[in-house]
């Protein structure tokens, strides 16, 4: 005998909105995760490749940050994965199977490099969302890198320049290459 069981149609839609829910907020708290991680950085001044490795922690990525030509663009944070090629059209994203995705990291009004995210085996990754916004946090760390090569450049100009004009004494001189990082 069978015995038909009627489930109506509000529970069915219940149970799917819980779960959908579910997973929306588990997403929402991942992303919340990546900004905190920028949050921590800042306040515990950790540095890019430290920043790039919580981030690959929270997103379920393996980050690699690179030219279009595939070069590192920050110290200590792996350039493109072997056969990874910029995407033709030069500001889209592409994803790749074997779950790679590569965002363009703007610098400026160009784009600096890109952002190549690699799923890391066994753990879910949060998808494109999550990896646009480890895009921008990029985006800033290069924006905080220019800024303070151009600062450097500017006190090496204006030494060279009072040097020349014989403003400094050598104590000076050898003052501001220390300061410099340099070694007179």
């Amino acid at each position: 005998i069978e015995v038909a069981y009627e489930v109506p149609y509000l529970a069915i839609t219940s149970v799917v909105n819980a779960a959908t829910r579910e997973r929306s907020q588990l997403r929402l708290l991942s992303y919340l995760r990546i900004f905190d991680t920028l949050r921590l950085a800042a306040s515990q001044g950790l540095s890019p490749p430290q920043l790039f490795a919580r981030l690959a922690e929270v997103s379920a990525y393996t980050l690699h940050l690179c030219s279009p030509s595939g070069r590192p663009l920050l110290h200590g944070v792996p350039g493109a994965p072997a056969g990874w090629r910029a995407p033709v059209s030069g500001t889209g994203v592409r994803s790749m199977d074997g779950g790679l995705i590569s965002v363009p990291v703007p610098l400026r009004g160009r784009i600096a490099g890109y952002l190549v995210a690699v799923e890391q085996p066994g753990r879910e990754a949060l998808g494109l969302l999550a990896v646009r916004h480890i895009a921008t946090i990029a985006a800033l760390e290069l924006a905080n890198l220019q800024r303070s090569r151009e600062a450097l450049r500017r006190e090496g100009a204006e030494t060279l320049g009072e040097m020349l004009a014989g403003m400094l004494d050598p104590g000076a001189v050898r003052a501001r290459l220390r300061l410099a990082g340099l070694d007179p």
